[in-house]
């Protein structure tokens, strides 16, 4: 009885996904870097490639040459589209880490030097304290900033045909 009620949940489960078009998937490197697309866990091609999917397959892909790069695509809607994959700028990850590193100690000196102005009654280390602690704290935003920008993108964009002309709509 029991297996009888699994087939049941699969058939609720995949038949309506079964009934669904295939995704017709193109898949392209912004830079150099080549990537590896991997349908359910198992390596399929590597850019550039197009492929068709089912609604229920899991897409991922690896920059071959970075193993660190790794954007999970997910799953795809029906119809065409197009995923473009940016591999992580080097330069601005690097300067978005020390920027943050270096400002936080600044930020941690500036919060000392107030603190300390402020219970003996020094206006001039208060200042300095003021001063050091608000610029780091800009430097730190800087680098917070540039760390998360400089991460593995994806783009992905589907054509489509409206009435009034052709367009792309999806994630950029």
């Amino acid at each position: 009885m029991s297996g009888l009620r699994v087939f049941i949940v699969l058939a609720a489960v995949i038949g309506p996904a079964a009934a669904q078009p295939p995704t017709e998937a193109t898949f392209r490197s912004a830079d150099d870097t080549v990537w590896e697309v991997s349908i359910d866990h198992r390596t399929a091609c590597e850019t550039p490639c197009a492929l068709n999917l089912l609604p229920l397959q899991r897409v991922v892909m690896r920059a071959r040459d970075d193993g660190a790069a790794r954007l999970d695509v997910g799953f795809l809607d029906p119809g065409r589209v197009a995923i473009t994959a940016e591999n992580t700028h080097r330069a601005r990850f690097a300067v978005g880490v020390s920027l943050t590193a270096v400002s936080s100690m600044g930020v941690a000196t500036g919060i000392a030097l107030t603190s300390v102005g402020w219970a003996l009654g020094k206006d001039g280390m208060r200042t300095a304290g003021l001063i050091t602690g608000g610029s780091s704290a800009a430097v730190l935003a800087t680098g917070i900033v540039l760390t998360v920008t400089a991460r593995a993108k994806l783009r992905s964009a589907t054509p489509y045909l409206a009435p009034g002309g052709v367009g792309v709509a999806g994630r950029f």
